[in-house]
């Protein structure tokens, strides 16, 4: 293996993130626009979770060996952006949602489609980063990338699910989301997240999206999940696309359980399947020391698995146990772990 020093990995890393990324914009096509500086958690959402300026990465429970590659902390410029559209594209698709004080009411189909587009956008917005990582690793330290062969048919899923969502968008095509769950709870959670997430499984491990699946007509669907933060309460909420059929077994099954334990089984999602969110510094340390949240924070991680190579395609069982046979950890989401 080539020996590269860290500060070459880290330039590697920050180079291949800019390699794929459009010439024009995803929405509305201009050419060589002014691209925004796009937040996937609102701006006014993410400063509720701030000290000093910086807020902790998920890579703070994700993993001790990538911790050094990717920074821990970043001010709320740099927390979780994505560069693919321009200016007025970001000012006038979420200018409905991206407002305090809509946030905090029930929200209706609009608020719920702009969301949705902004979730594509950024999942698109990883998968650059993703070909690019996965390049430069391969490149650099002929490092084997497990999931490498399954990008392409990871793209064409989001970039379907993208004209789908701008059909509604620009043409006023009809789409409906169900509404799993909206709570506005009385106190400010440590956590900010919005993201769209692929399930593999529901609560009893039966298969709702089998990710290595290469037929091409076998699309992947998503839930939209977001936990946002505000100044004096917390607004968490689950939806999806109603003609995603595949959900149904695992709407019933939730709709079943107490606000509790719903409240916990949307944090292990988010802990288990994703590394976009973002963590109040302050924090009770205990979290971060945590080896059950390592673990499940570790599994699917990108970094981790494409230096650890513990992702094997052919035994994907241990993807359908995440959430039947959930591990105890700390719920972020619960009063025990409010700010205010």
């Amino acid at each position: 293996m080539v020996e590269v020093s860290l500060i070459d990995i880290k330039k590697g890393f920050t180079q291949s993130s800019k390699k794929y990324r459009p010439d024009k914009c995803i929405i509305c096509g201009k050419v060589n626009p002014k691209f925004c500086n796009s937040h996937s958690v609102p701006r006014f959402v993410l400063k509720n979770i701030t000290d000093n300026g910086m807020i902790t990465q998920s890579i703070s429970l994700i993993s001790d060996n990538a911790v050094n590659l990717v920074a821990d902390k970043k001010g709320i410029r740099n927390t979780g952006t994505f560069h693919n559209i321009c200016v007025e594209c970001d000012g006038k698709v979420f200018s409905d949602y991206e407002d305090p004080i809509a946030i905090k009411r029930k929200p209706n189909m609009k608020l719920l489609l702009e969301i949705a587009i902004k979730n594509t956008l950024f999942s698109i917005e990883k998968k650059y980063l993703e070909k690019g990582v996965n390049e430069y690793t391969k490149e650099t330290f002929g490092a084997p990338q497990p999931l490498e062969e399954y990008y392409k048919y990871d793209w064409n899923d989001m970039c379907s699910r993208l004209l789908r969502l701008k059909k509604a968008l620009i043409n006023k095509r009809k789409i409906e989301f169900e509404l799993l769950f909206w709570a506005k709870l009385d106190y400010v959670v440590p956590i900010a997240c919005q993201e769209e997430i692929v399930l593999f499984a529901d609560l009893e491990g039966h298969v709702i999206n089998d990710v290595f699946d290469k037929d091409l007509r076998h699309k992947m669907q998503c839930l939209n999940l977001c936990i946002y933060p505000l100044d004096d309460c917390s607004v968490v909420m689950l939806f999806v696309d109603k003609s995603y059929t595949k959900y149904k077994p695992f709407s019933k099954q939730f709709n079943e359980k107490d606000f509790d334990t719903k409240l916990s089984i949307i944090n292990y999602i988010v802990l288990s399947l994703t590394e976009d969110y973002y963590i109040y510094p302050n924090i009770k340390n205990d979290i971060f020391k945590n080896n059950s949240v390592k673990q499940i924070c570790s599994d699917l991680h990108l970094v981790h698995s494409d230096f650890a190579g513990n992702i094997n395609p052919k035994d994907s069982s241990h993807l359908l146990c995440l959430l039947k046979k959930r591990i105890k950890i700390p719920n972020l989401l619960s009063k025990k772990y409010a700010i205010k």
